[in-house]
């Protein structure tokens, strides 16, 4: 992959000082290695918190980023949207839940970040092709 250098930009505002790099990679912009790093912390935080709502906006304050930003980063370095790739593992949290504990779906769906079942349900049974309910009498 061929990352090319494209030019650097500094904003000065009366209280900041923003400095950064642009850089283009076959013909996309690529984020520069600080945005990596961020991105990569970002995961390591999201990966280690147990299953629950996890606030993008809460993510963006404690990395001193923008929401928007925080987004756009994401997907530029994971390939996936952050509101995905959160729903995606807290639904692999609650299938872990479904096959390793007798739990009732309404608590598994509280403990992974779902006010409301029927959300849940759908949002499951679009990821794993199955209801909950399904997934746990075929599996378990």
């Amino acid at each position: 992959m061929l990352i090319q250098k494209l030019r650097e930009v500094r904003i000065a505002g009366p209280y900041l000082l923003w400095s950064f790099t642009v850089y283009k990679s076959n013909g996309c912009m690529a984020l520069d290695p600080d945005e990596k790093k961020r991105i990569e912390q970002v995961k390591k935080f999201i990966d280690s918190k147990s299953p629950g709502h996890i606030s993008i906006t809460d993510l963006a304050r404690k990395n001193y980023i923008g929401r928007s930003k925080l987004v756009e980063d994401f997907k530029e370095a994971e390939g996936m949207g952050l509101y995905a790739y959160l729903r995606t593992k807290e639904l692999k949290e609650a299938a872990n839940l479904l096959l390793r504990t007798e739990e009732n779906i309404k608590t598994i769906a509280f403990k992974t970040g779902y006010k409301h079942t029927s959300n849940f349900s759908r949002a499951f049974k679009k990821v794993f092709g199955y209801s909950p309910l399904r997934y746990r009498k075929d599996f378990f």
